[in-house]
């Protein structure tokens, strides 16, 4: 990771053990992104396993459904549509 960074290894080990903790502008950006890069593929990854195998999904839509009618019961009106998905069609989604 310090090669990545650009700084030295040390650099890196004081952040990790906690006796740095402000690094310069240019080494926090650089961090956020390296951190970024490596955690939130895994992260998708293991939520995709989960759906796939145990979990499933939840589906979520909202959309407006009625009729124009000025006045009536029958108006448009905003509705959440919200379906559970099985793993088995989960991980043919994704």
């Amino acid at each position: 990771m310090a090669e990545r960074l650009g700084v030295s290894r040390k650099t890196v080990q004081r952040y990790l053990s906690g006796a740095s903790t402000k690094p310069n502008q240019r080494l926090r950006v650089a961090l956020v992104q390296e951190t970024e890069s490596e955690w939130q593929p895994q992260v998708r990854a293991q939520a995709r396993q989960r759906a796939a195998s145990s979990d499933g999904l939840v589906i979520t839509c909202r959309a407006t459904f009625g009729f124009t009618a000025n006045g009536t019961s029958d108006d448009g009106r905003v509705r959440d549509i919200i379906t559970a998905v099985s793993p088995s069609h989960a991980a043919r989604i994704l």
